[in-house]
């Protein structure tokens, strides 16, 4: 459909890789607009 990804190694308890890691994104696609950060576990929820 057209899109893009780009997978970077980064340790995000590091500042250092956390900067690393925007300004890779940044060179690749341009600045950030947005961001939607979506991390969690549904354990209690999920059949498997």
């Amino acid at each position: 459909m057209g899109g893009q990804a780009l997978a970077v190694k980064a340790n995000l308890a590091l500042e250092t890789d956390i900067l690393a890691l925007f300004k890779v994104c940044d060179e690749h696609f341009g600045p950030l607009y947005a961001l939607v950060n979506n991390a969690g576990v549904l354990e209690h929820q999920m059949r498997l």
